[in-house]
């Protein structure tokens, strides 16, 4: 016997424009909410698809398919190495919490939009095809990723302001100016940090090299010691990354509403001072790849 949804509601309202819909206004949550945690879309997904009636050996395919997605879908996210906090430096603590916001709310959503449509279209898809819902729910997945990603993008993005400001122009990017200024401010804590652990960083490589070349540590041991040092800049990387992709998603924002014939001329600047700061933590990267490229042993 099928299960009662599955009966009901699949033969009746018609999978796919639910399907796109749900996933759309998922992207829109997700731009709204800016962030979820990885527990909270894990339940979320379980409940959805027990209620899709999709038995559990057929949850190993949607993973294996969600790994085609971006953030995946059953975890939020992929799975990063653990490391002993005791041993960093608070700055190198600093600079870690700091680099995380950003990862954890790329501009537009795109990244959490594209994961809760994976969920709302593997539900659905699993409906819609009884016969095999572990291929029908990983279908699913693909084609609410893509929907959900595009609606959480920038599109998405205008589209909240839009709700929140009653589509006034004015009050839109006065808000999309005080969107950029908040990630002004907290790129400028996450340049300073950069910048201490920089310094830091740049003396105890050196320390490393000449501890091996005196024979006081072996090649093996300073490779070791070295990797702690190139998280620190992994870290300053992916935020940069995707600092990057926010500026270039609040340009292209502007750009829009002044298509529709808004004045952006605070939001502009305040665009301007994120690329200006980004480019300090570009050179900051960029002296951390020279750093560890000059005190490199063999």
């Amino acid at each position: 016997m099928m299960p009662w949804n599955r009966h009901i509601f699949a033969p009746t309202l018609g999978l796919p424009f639910i399907g796109v819909g749900v996933s759309k206004m998922f992207g829109f949550i997700a731009q709204i909410t800016g962030r979820l945690s990885k527990a909270a879309i894990a339940m979320v997904t379980a409940v959805a698809l027990i209620a899709a009636g999709v038995p559990a050996p057929a949850w190993a395919e949607i993973q294996e398919q969600s790994d085609k997605t971006p953030g995946g879908i059953l975890d939020g996210g992929g799975s990063g190495s653990a490391e002993n906090e005791k041993e960093l430096t608070p700055a190198e603590k600093q600079l870690r919490s700091d680099s995380g916001e950003f990862a954890e709310t790329v501009a537009g959503g795109a990244i959490f939009g594209a994961i809760l449509g994976a969920m709302a279209m593997a539900a659905l898809g699993a409906l819609g095809n009884p016969g095999n819902a572990g291929a029908g729910a990983a279908r699913g997945a693909i084609m609410g990723a893509a929907i959900g990603g595009i609606m959480g993008g920038v599109d998405g993005y205008l589209t909240a302001k839009q709700r929140e400001n009653a589509n006034n122009n004015i009050r839109m990017t006065n808000s999309m100016a005080e969107d950029v200024r908040k990630d002004n401010e907290r790129l400028e804590r996450l340049v300073k940090s950069s910048n201490d652990v920089l310094a830091d960083s740049r003396t105890q490589l050196e320390d490393i090299k000449s501890q091996v070349e005196q024979n006081q540590k072996t090649v093996a041991q300073a490779d070791a010691e070295r990797q702690r040092y190139e998280k620190n800049r992994d870290a300053m990387q992916t935020a940069l990354n995707d600092l990057q992709k926010r500026r270039d998603n609040y340009a292209d924002a502007a750009k829009k509403m002044r298509q529709r014939g808004a004045r952006t001329a605070d939001l502009d600047r305040q665009i301007e001072s994120l690329n200006k700061q980004i480019e300090q933590l570009e050179q900051n990267v960029g002296a951390m790849n020279n750093a560890l490229a000059v005190t490199k042993v063999s």
